[in-house]
């Protein structure tokens, strides 16, 4: 069964009709991340211009209580590959499985459930396109971390080889099913980047949107003699676009000229540890960079330019480029006719350079701005006889017709004109005058959030503007203070469902994506809490967030978790079951609840001031000791305390006071939270080794570990307070 699969896999590839391309890729195994945050980081990962997603299937965690294999996420919801292949195919990325070489249980696992993946191949329009050992990407494979402070040099080397599959790994934060470890990547668990850490993975996507596949076509290299120890130049040829592949690996930077089979390119500076890739004699006709760039002659191409150039784009007569220049540069083009201008580089208007006699024009290109340090230039070619574009384009709504507006530069071009849209849109035109047309564009439901899609102008055959909007769900909600599960300072899982603390108020967070006003209702319902008032009716202005405050009537009046619902109804309708947890001034409460969305719960023991987690995995590991005004973590982010094995934990509540009794093998722990205060108590059978955690300053917040013997410790979370001569005091 499992060739079978393969040879059903391998008949695609079987007749390339041209090299393979290079593949680009990115490792996000699911089971290592919670389910609702899947999409969020794949349309990240898309809109940087990733196109295939490299995964393991680890068949243990999809081990259903009956032994049999469960891929639609019954046991738990990390483990829905189903899901997860429904959800690369509706956003129009491929699979990467990898199977270790030597998994004879992996293989022999994955051809038992021939029949449920094979939907989910390329030839029946699925995502999985490679299949690793028996049916592998392009080789060679070079497999790059996210955190290695050398990823740009040695990712552009591979690029440099123009085959083959590059793999970026420890993209994404990741915790470990069964054992709560903790994985740290370039992207923190709540979508924040970590300084430095994705700008390869980032600059290297853009510059392959275009670049990527003409790489097979560059056959021809030639490496730069008698340059600085460190700098190295490679010149990659062909007839339609060549390029020169520079890296720094030096300690000065190199400033001077490099020169190439054709031409001395001067004004060439790069850093240490910096690399770029100089477009070298490209075609702007027939390279393949540009797409409606079909108006330019054969001769006309650019001779090189001193950026690195990311991309070509032309339209009603304008020439634009994109490049990524970190210092100022140049660009140089030769024309059969000469630009008419204005040149535009940054959004202002700068001089150009023109020679009549060689019919060239040098632009300047000034520095880029943010991660990429991107800047666009662009120049005007030729006066177009008719011209089509769009006006002030906006968002685009899920599950909702949207209207776009273009205006064209005749009556008979209007006429003679359609707007192009991706596949499973549709669009209607509605003329409001003789030169302007209305575009109502339904956008199908299913469409990702934050994912980008292109809508094109077209007449006689010619593409004459374009705009690239971002989709987006009618509106989006959320709990203003929902509990989330912190590892170290910088990384956050949300729960889901979603849990907040009802203390004396509860607010809901109402964001309306639409670009218009809309009014909304929102209803609270709880078992065993009860609102002043639970409904309210409000407007939210176009793109706008209103905070809807829900004040609770008896907070404090008992302590537990209870069950609750919202209800939005209005512009647009959703419901959000969550728990809300009630807990008294003076008391603590102990309960479980599944934090990080792996199908087991957590063991949580908080107060007005602190809480503390524990997973029942990995030995009972101490996950999280919060200060929760600030939301400041003291533990590290890989946790403290943990053993082997899964442990039984029991919660207890008696008269206010709250504590977790633990069992593993052989050991049993018992842990205490003080009603009041942020001390907390852990007391084990077996020796209990605190060597991990130490005392830690966080502006005005000490947490303090004092060892009461072998197998008792305290650990104490509180606030400072200065004392000018006995220094630093508790609170």
């Amino acid at each position: 069964m499992f060739r079978a699969l393969l040879l059903a896999i391998a008949c695609v590839h079987a007749f390339p009709a041209k090299p393979a391309e290079f593949v680009y890729a990115a490792e996000f195994s699911y089971y290592l991340h919670p389910k609702p945050t899947w999409e969020r980081e794949l349309v990240w990962l898309k809109n940087l211009g990733v196109r295939t997603i490299a995964f393991s299937i680890p068949w243990k965690w999809h081990s259903s209580l009956d032994g049999r294999i469960d891929l639609e996420g019954r046991t738990s919801p990390r483990g829905d590959l189903i899901g997860f292949l429904r959800l690369l195919r509706r956003l129009e990325l491929q699979a990467w499985i990898r199977l270790p070489a030597d998994g004879e249980d992996q293989r022999r696992r994955f051809a038992g459930v021939e029949s449920t993946l094979a939907p989910y191949l390329e030839k029946h329009g699925g995502p999985i396109v490679f299949i690793e050992p028996e049916l592998p990407p392009p080789a060679p494979v070079v497999s790059l971390s996210a955190l290695d402070p050398d990823a740009s040099i040695r990712s552009r080397a591979a690029i440099a080889t123009r085959r083959g599959s590059l793999l970026w790994r420890n993209v994404e934060d990741g915790l470990v099913p069964l054992s709560s470890e903790f994985l740290k990547g370039a992207v923190s668990f709540n979508g924040v980047e970590r300084a430095g850490g994705t700008t390869a993975l980032r600059r290297d996507a853009s510059l392959l949107r275009r670049w990527g596949p003409l790489l097979g076509e560059m056959g021809v290299e030639r490496r730069l003699r008698n340059l600085p120890k460190g700098v190295d130049a490679v010149e990659l040829i062909s007839p339609s676009a060549s390029a020169l592949a520079i890296s720094n690996q030096g300690e000065v930077p190199f400033r001077g000229v490099l020169k190439t089979s054709k031409r001395a390119l001067r004004g060439i500076e790069i850093g240490p540890g910096q690399t770029r890739w100089l477009p070298l004699d490209v075609s702007l006709s027939g390279s393949g960079l540009c797409d409606d760039c079909s108006n330019f002659a054969p001769p006309d191409r650019i001779l090189y330019a001193t950026a690195e150039l990311h991309g070509i784009e032309y339209e009603n007569g304008i020439l634009a480029m994109e490049f990524y220049a970190p210092v100022p540069g140049e660009v140089f083009l030769r024309l059969s006719r000469k630009p008419v201008g204005p040149f535009l580089a940054a959004g202002r208007p700068r001089e150009f350079g023109w020679d009549d006699r060689s019919m060239t024009a040098r632009l300047p290109i000034p520095a880029g701005s943010g991660q990429l340090h991107k800047v666009r230039v662009g120049f005007a070619i030729e006066a177009p006889e008719s011209s089509g574009f769009f006006v002030n384009p906006r968002r685009l709504i899920a599950g909702e017709t949207n209207r776009v507006q273009a205006m064209f530069s005749s009556e008979a071009l209007a006429l003679r004109s359609r707007l192009l849209t991706p596949r499973n849109f549709t669009s209607k035109a509605i003329a409001t005058s003789p030169t302007e047309t209305d575009y109502e564009v339904a956008v199908p439901a299913e469409a990702a959030h934050g994912d980008w899609v292109e809508l094109a102008l077209e007449a006689d055959g010619l593409r004459l503007g374009r705009t690239r909007l971002q989709l987006f769900r009618p509106v989006s909600m959320r709990l203003r203070d929902a509990v989330g599960l912190h590892f170290g300072s910088d990384s956050k899982v949300l729960a889901d469902p979603p849990l907040a603390e009802a203390g004396r108020e509860l607010h809901v967070i109402v964001r309306n994506n639409y670009p218009a006003i809309r009014n909304y209702v929102v209803e609270v319902e709880s078992d065993g809490l009860n609102f002043l008032t639970s409904k309210a009716e409000f407007a939210v202005g176009e793109t706008a967030e209103r905070d809807v405050m829900f004040r609770l009537a008896d907070a404090r009046s008992k302590s537990g978790v209870f069950e609750a619902r919202i209800r939005l109804s209005g512009a647009s309708g959703s419901e959000l079951p969550l728990r809300l947890v009630a807990i008294r001034r003076t008391e603590s409460l102990a309960y479980s609840h599944d934090l990080d969305g792996d199908g087991s719960p957590e063991w949580i023991l908080e107060n007005s001031k602190v809480r503390a987690v524990f997973s029942p995995r990995s030995g009972g590991r101490w996950l999280e000791f919060l200060w929760k005004d600030s939301e400041w973590n003291a533990l590290p982010a890989t946790g403290a305390l943990a053993g082997s094995g899964a442990v039984s934990v029991r919660a207890l509540n008696e008269n206010g006071a709250a504590r977790l009794e633990m069992e593993g093998d052989g050991w049993r722990r018992t842990v205490r939270l003080n009603g009041e205060e942020g001390r907390l108590e852990i007391e084990q059978s077996t020796p209990l080794f605190t060597e991990e955690l130490r005392r830690r300053k966080e502006d005005t917040l000490v947490f303090e570990v004092t060892r009461i013997s072998l197998q008792r410790a305290v650990f104490l979370l509180d606030r400072l307070k200065s004392d000018s001569k006995e220094g630093d005091k508790l609170q």
